[in-house]
C-alpha cells in the first residue's frame, strides 16, 4: 500500500521537479551569457550521436555553458507539441519545455553573441532504425524489447513500411536543416560543399558559426574538429546513449543485422539532397550494399 502511494506521489511530483530543474538550467545559462560567455549549442536532429558530443564537451571542462537541443524553431516546436498532444498519452516530453526556453532566449538575444553551434548527420537508414528503438512506446506500442521472432518481425515490418513511404519533402532528417538551422540562424548547409574527406565542415553565418560532423567519422575527427572550431585541444570521445547499451540492445542488434530493404526504397532515400550532400557516391554505394536485399 505504501509503495503504491509513494509511486502515485512520485508521478505527480516529477513534472514539477523537471520544470524546476529546467528553469535552473536556463537561469544558469543566462547568468553565464550575461557575463559574455557564449553558450555552445549542441543542436541537431535526434539519433545522430549528439549526447556523445555533449558529454565529450562537458568532460573537457570548458567555461562555456553547453546546451543540448533538438528544436529551436518556434514553428517547429509548436508542431512537435501538437504531435505529442495528438497521441493517446497526450504527454509532451520534458525536453520540449527546455527547448522552448532556450529558443526564447536565443531569439531575443540573437545579436548579443557570436553563437557556436555543433550539429551532426548520420546514414539516414541507420538513423531511422535507431529512432524506431528510441521511440518504441510511441511508434509501436505493442512491441516488446525481448528478442522473440514476433518482435523481430514487427520491428522489421514497421521499419520497412516507414522506408517504403519515404518522402524527401516530409522526412524528418531531410527537412531538419531547413526547418531548424536555416530558420533560426539563417545558415543553409546545402548552399556550401561538405568536406567528405575530413568528415566535418564549418559554416559561417551572420550571427553564428556551425560545425557539422558526420557520426560515422566522429571517432577519427572529433579532436581536430573541436580544435578548429572552438580552439579546444584534446577533446576525448565519451560514447553515450548508445543503442548497444539499452534494454532493447539484443532486439536492436538482430533487426539491424538482418533487415533487408528493397532496392527502390534505398534508391529514393540515397538520392535525396541530404544523402548526396554529406556522403560520396562510394559511401552511398556502401550503405546500399549493407542494407540491400541483393
Amino acid at each position: 500500500m505504501y509503495k503504491e502511494a509513494f509511486n502515485i506521489l512520485r508521478k505527480k511530483a516529477l513534472p514539477f521537479l523537471d520544470m524546476a530543474i529546467s528553469r535552473l538550467y536556463i537561469y544558469d545559462i543566462l547568468g553565464l551569457a550575461k557575463n559574455n560567455i557564449t553558450p555552445i549549442l549542441v543542436y541537431q536532429m535526434g539519433k545522430v550521436g549528439s549526447i556523445t558530443v555533449y558529454r565529450s564537451l562537458k568532460a573537457a571542462k570548458i567555461r562555456n555553458p553547453i546546451i543540448h537541443c533538438h528544436f529551436l524553431s518556434r514553428e517547429n516546436i509548436r508542431n512537435v507539441e501538437q504531435y505529442f498532444l495528438s497521441l493517446p498519452s497526450q504527454e509532451v516530453p520534458d525536453h520540449i519545455e527546455k527547448c522552448k526556453r532556450v529558443s526564447h532566449y536565443i531569439h531575443r538575444n540573437m545579436k548579443k553573441h557570436r553563437w557556436k553551434v555543433v550539429t551532426l548527420v548520420r546514414d539516414p537508414v541507420a538513423r531511422e532504425i535507431s529512432d524506431l528503438f528510441q521511440n518504441l512506446k510511441v511508434v509501436v506500442p505493442d512491441l516488446r524489447v525481448s528478442k522473440t521472432t514476433a518482435n523481430i518481425e514487427l520491428a522489421t515490418n514497421t521499419l520497412l513500411n516507414t522506408l517504403k513511404n519515404f518522402d524527401e519533402s516530409k522526412d524528418y532528417a531531410c527537412t531538419w536543416f531547413d526547418l531548424e538551422l536555416k530558420d533560426v540562424f539563417k545558415i543553409d548547409v546545402y548552399d556550401h560543399p561538405f568536406d567528405k574527406q575530413k568528415g566535418y565542415q564549418i559554416y559561417q553565418g551572420t550571427n553564428a558559426d556551425t560545425l557539422l560532423i558526420r557520426l560515422e567519422d566522429l571517432s577519427k575527427c572529433l579532436k581536430a574538429a573541436m580544435a578548429d572550431f572552438l580552439n579546444i585541444p584534446d577533446v576525448a570521445l565519451i560514447r553515450s546513449n548508445v543503442g548497444a547499451n539499452k534494454a532493447y540492445k539484443q532486439l536492436y542488434a538482430k533487426v539491424e543485422s538482418s533487415i533487408r530493404i528493397p532496392r527502390d526504397s534505398l534508391d529514393k532515400i540515397y538520392s535525396s539532397k541530404y544523402a548526396r550532400t554529406f556522403y560520396s557516391e562510394e559511401e552511398i554505394c556502401r550503405f546500399k550494399r549493407r542494407w540491400s536485399e541483393d
